[in-house]
């Protein structure tokens, strides 16, 4: 049975695409997908994939689309490979696709808590966090 995870954050201030990033880095995360980064080229949904050597261009690329009003969105990973598709809808909302080797508890539930303990870092000044499994 296919499982569709999400986590769901609001933030009572604008979120700052580039600290949001360096935050998540020092809690271990990284952007290796299979050796390159994956991320949204533009609100079409066209995925891409680049360079982890090119990481620095592909964040201000990002981020000069993030503060033209695009949803951005790209793939980060922890050392056990368990990762997000980390979806920036707004200035203020971000999602977090619990898609890449999905932590469970039991046959089919998801673990939020090990997510919410990956991404503590960047859990301040919120507004709210919606845990969400839809089967």
């Amino acid at each position: 049975m296919s499982v569709q995870s999400n986590i769901d954050i609001v933030y009572n201030e604008k979120i700052n695409f580039i600290e949001l990033l360096t935050s998540l880095e020092k809690s271990g995360m990284n952007y290796s997908d299979y050796g390159n980064i994956t991320y949204l080229n533009n609100n079409d949904f066209d995925w891409r994939s680049g360079h982890l050597e090119d990481i620095k261009e592909i964040k201000d690329y990002l981020n000069r689309l993030f503060k033209g009003g695009n949803k951005i969105a790209l793939v980060i990973v922890d050392d056990n490979k368990v990762g997000i598709s980390l979806h920036i809808n707004s200035d203020r909302e971000l999602s977090l696709s619990l898609s890449i080797n999905r932590r469970k508890i039991g046959d089919n539930s998801t673990d939020f808590s090990y997510y919410l303990q990956k991404v503590d870092i960047i859990l301040k000044d919120v507004q709210s966090i919606t845990c969400t499994d839809i089967y």
